[in-house]
């Protein structure tokens, strides 16, 4: 998935239902970056949302690893 064209599901419990891009993507002079995930690190927390979208691997995660991150946030 690719934010500039889609809002993933994280950025959709944040958002609500809107079109890409997401309103998080942002461009730090030499690549694009999660705001979401930068806010879960700048907090100290464990990175689950940014494992939950794989960061730095290139893809999106699978569907139930979004749905599973999302039942243990509430």
């Amino acid at each position: 998935m690719c934010c500039a064209e889609e809002v993933c599901g994280i950025g959709k419990m944040v958002y609500g239902e809107i079109e890409g891009p997401c309103p998080s993507m942002r461009f730090d002079g030499l690549k694009f970056r999660c705001g979401i995930v930068e806010a879960e690190a700048s907090s100290g927390l464990e990175p689950k949302i940014a494992t939950a979208l794989a960061i730095g691997k290139g893809c999106y995660s699978e569907r139930i690893a979004v749905e599973e991150l999302a039942e243990g946030l509430q």
